[in-house]
């Protein structure tokens, strides 16, 4: 999610560039979100649009804990 967010992946070193297609300066939020869904459905991972968008406004309000399944923590 970050790297859809910010341009960097979570992961990345101090100072990192974003790749290309995550460049915020370059890219519109949609842009990236469906640069992110071509990297999962390269890696065999199925996604629409609709599940990373609502996976995102989770991320965006709740941090980490709104991507957790809601079903585990009960």
């Amino acid at each position: 999610m970050t790297e859809v967010l910010d341009g960097v992946p979570s992961n990345a070193d101090p100072g990192q560039i974003a790749r290309r297609a995550f460049d915020v300066a370059l890219t519109s939020l949609r842009q990236r979100e469906q640069a992110k869904l071509a990297e999962l459905h390269e890696l065999g991972e199925t996604m629409s649009i609709g599940s990373l968008q609502r996976l995102r406004h989770a991320y965006e309000t709740k941090g980490v804990l709104g991507l957790v399944d809601r079903r585990l923590i009960r």
